[in-house]
């Protein structure tokens, strides 16, 4: 019996791990979801009425819907590319997401780093440093994981697209850090912006090589 327990138990622990992933998925999908569909409400505002952070937006509306659109798309639907039930019995769907999803990833990905030069620096050094080192290992993870899946090396392609993905959900991390520093230790956000953009990131990136 105990024999039996044992060989249970580290399935049991798997699949909790998934379960528990999955949850932590669906909240940063909802947050981004949230985050999304603000930003392209306050996009309609008076750049006048508009904050410091929010005016840049207004401003440069049309790239910033190059970034947000494809973005949100790659963040809502990237999580069904990993369910293995659709891989095994729908290959056809997984391959023709993929590519839709790996455009808008790619597009979103160069935008933001174009918008990291053409907007103003907020929060300091810390923020466009951070978006720029990121937003380079977030592509060169992409690519190469298209790289793999060219090849048909499933494995690394997927390890690849973890690291891809995590990356992408780091900007729902980051809003967490910055509720955290700004209710905890009383910053601003003007403040606790570039910390929050390089821990979210960070924590995100340790967890995909976990």
């Amino acid at each position: 019996m105990l024999e039996v327990y044992s060989g249970l138990r580290p399935i049991q622990n798997h699949e909790d791990r998934e379960h528990s992933r999955m949850v932590c998925i669906a909240l940063s999908v909802l947050i981004m979801l949230a985050s999304g569909a603000s930003r392209l409400a306050l996009m309609t505002q008076d750049p006048l009425n508009a904050d410091e952070f929010d005016v840049r937006y207004i401003q440069h509306q049309w790239v910033s819907l190059l970034h947000i659109v494809p973005g949100v798309l790659f963040l809502t639907l990237a999580p069904l590319q990993f369910f293995a039930r659709i891989r095994q019995r729908r290959i056809s769907i997984h391959r023709g997401l993929g590519r839709v999803l790996a455009t808008c990833a790619a597009i979103s990905g160069v935008i933001v780093l174009i918008l990291n030069f053409l907007f103003p620096t907020f929060g300091g050094i810390s923020t466009p440093s951070a978006t720029a080192f990121f937003g380079v290992i977030f592509l060169f993870s992409l690519f190469t994981a298209m790289r793999h899946i060219f090849r048909k090396e499933v494995s690394q392609h997927r390890e690849w697209m973890i690291r891809t993905f995590s990356l992408a959900m780091g900007v729902a991390t980051v809003r967490v850090f910055l509720i955290l520093l700004q209710s905890l230790m009383g910053l601003s956000q003007k403040e606790s912006f570039g910390a929050s953009f390089w821990l979210g990131f960070s924590v995100n990136l340790v967890v995909a090589e976990a």
